[in-house]
């Protein structure tokens, strides 16, 4: 009976810890998803940004006329300018992005409605900002402008620095922020090698992603949690297993008398751990997936098929491990000592 509650109580901690590995990465992932998910969508190989800037677009500024000639717009070249902004429609501020692009380069969104901005004061924005009442045809203002901007197409998955992006002609971009001829960076499509100088540099795509505020905080603070949640469950898995293993110790020297190899009594420990691990791993997923369910539209959440396996294999190997700790002991077992016929 006592054994029968260890198990069900190794379940119940193998759930518990699955479920919060599986929410936790979900929630990682978002958040990281919605800080670079417009970037993602450039599709590109590298960023040329303002040596001065500390490899942030945002502190970033190159001035068109003298950029040199690998630099100049082209296909596989593009330049891009970004700002934070508030937009404002029927009196409801959000906070945004905004990027102003060359809609017929490579950096302009895939759209899920409508079309690309055709005139300077239509613009492109992604799903999450159609919130409430605000739809596509709608007009808004930005940083309390007078100048009204029409949404003709909508977007999907582009948000920066967890923000909804608002695209617009760089040019009309260039007279919103009074900032004639200069852009943030040169986007490049394909592997060009760039000279840096000591006005602007190159960055691969990887590097600029990681050099974004606050991204690689937390994006580690998440990985040291959830890491540390894979040692707990080997810890505890251990614990209980070595308990059990001590408590049935006469019973495994029974067995060992009886002829039964610790090979076969190592797998029998092995087998109940890994059903245990899939049970309370299962549990942990199907409790995850009902969360998600649920969860509001504005939630950071990502779920991410291959990290989720990932996980579920992690987790089942951690088990696995926790249970190993017992197979040193099951292997010393003395069949006379176990049963007390040593004297």
């Amino acid at each position: 009976m006592h054994s029968k509650a260890r198990y069900l109580l190794m379940i119940l901690v193998i759930f518990l810890v699955s479920y919060l590995i599986y929410f936790l990465s979900g929630l990682a992932f978002g958040l990281a998803h919605n800080n670079r998910s417009a970037v993602d969508q450039w599709h590109a190989q590298s960023v040329v940004v303002s040596k001065f800037a500390n490899k942030n677009l945002t502190a970033s500024q190159l001035t068109q006329a003298t950029l040199p000639k690998s630099l100049q717009t082209s296909d596989t070249r593009q330049p891009v300018s970004e700002s934070m902004g508030v937009s404002e429609a029927r009196k409801v501020k959000t906070d945004v992005t905004v990027m102003g692009i060359h809609f017929n380069g490579f950096l302009a969104p895939t759209l899920i409605k409508g079309h690309q901005a055709k005139s300077a004061h239509q613009i492109v924005v992604d799903e999450s900002l159609l919130t409430g009442k605000l739809r596509m045809g709608d007009k808004i203002t930005l940083n309390g402008s007078t100048t009204k901007y029409q949404i003709v197409g909508v977007t999907q998955n582009n948000r920066f620095s967890t923000l909804p992006v608002v695209f617009m002609p760089l040019h009309s971009y260039q007279q919103f922020k009074q900032s004639p001829g200069l852009v943030n960076a040169i986007v490049i499509k394909d592997k060009q090698h760039i000279k840096s100088n000591d006005k602007f540099q190159q960055l691969s795509t990887k590097t600029f992603i990681q050099n974004l505020p606050g991204y690689s905080a937390e994006v580690s603070t998440f990985a040291l949690m959830i890491g540390t949640l894979f040692v707990i469950i080997a810890f505890i898995i251990g614990i209980f297993m070595y308990i059990m293993t001590i408590e049935k110790t006469p019973l495994y020297g029974v067995m060992r008398a009886q002829g039964i190899s610790s090979r076969q009594l190592v797998g029998q420990l092995m087998g109940q751990s890994f059903l245990l691990g899939v049970v309370g791993i299962g549990l942990g997923l199907i409790a995850n997936l009902a969360t998600t369910a649920v969860l509001p539209s504005s939630m950071p959440y990502y779920a991410s098929g291959w990290l989720t396996t990932g996980f579920s294999a992690g987790l089942l190997v951690m088990v696995l491990l926790g249970a190993a700790v017992s197979i040193v002991r099951i292997i010393r077992i003395d069949p006379l000592d176990a049963i007390g016929g040593r004297a």
